[in-house]
């Protein structure tokens, strides 16, 4: 695609890609600052950006290096596991690794406690492809497995919640019972009725922790 056509349809037709077959190998090199060369550098050189698979030759990428993201987070990727796909394709691949960067940061403040946790798990694959491309995803993954946790807890109280409705459910639905054992059933139902109220306001509280967590602003690395 033209770098003329607009970043959001480059963008969308970039996720919509997928990886081509292997047929090139090679690993990235990582080259020097100024004080020592690329072949004759001496142990102590602090080295900068890494050398790409690839050539940056599209336009766009100065428009996504300035977004706000990255910007919070700067990065360093390397892109290495790029070498083993053709190397027409590699550019585009790494654009579209830069794009799931951002929409991973952009999704996490979004994420509910009671949402699927197929999506949660998505995000967890995406980090794991971001990582071993050189991304610092570090604190990204850090606050997501907290997030994970809440969510376990919740999903366990809830688990226990319905159980307990659905027992006083069962001893509501018992009727021409002596009173002495209806008596003995309204006592139980309101003893289930008062743990589920509990585990209401443990789930409440953990919404609460969670979704303070999602919108938390991310730590200075």
């Amino acid at each position: 695609m033209s770098d003329d056509e607009p970043l959001s349809i480059w963008i969308q037709s970039l996720k919509k890609a997928h990886a081509t077959s292997a047929s090139h190998g090679g690993n990235a090199e990582v080259k020097c600052n100024t004080n020592c060369s690329q072949h004759n550098c001496i142990p102590s050189c602090q080295c900068i950006d890494p050398i790409l698979p690839f050539e940056k030759t599209r336009s766009l990428w100065k428009t996504i290096e300035s977004m706000e993201v990255f910007r919070q987070m700067p990065q360093t990727p390397h892109f290495k596991s790029l070498s083993m796909i053709k190397e027409i394709s590699r550019e585009g691949r790494a654009v579209a690794l830069m794009v799931w960067f951002s929409d991973v940061v952009e999704k996490i403040p979004t994420l509910q406690p009671d949402g699927p946790r197929n999506i949660m798990e998505d995000v967890v694959e995406t980090l794991d492809e971001l990582e071993d491309n050189g991304f610092d995803v570090f604190v990204i993954r850090d606050r997501l497995m907290q997030l994970l946790s809440s969510k376990d807890k919740r999903d366990e109280l809830e688990s226990k919640e319905k159980e307990h409705t659905q027992q006083i459910c069962l001893l509501r639905e018992e009727c021409g019972l002596p009173l002495s054992t209806r008596a003995e059933i309204d006592s139980k139902i309101a003893d289930l009725e008062s743990i589920v109220s509990g585990i209401n306001e443990s789930i409440s509280y953990i919404d609460l922790e969670f979704k303070a967590l999602a919108a938390a602003p991310w730590p200075l690395r």
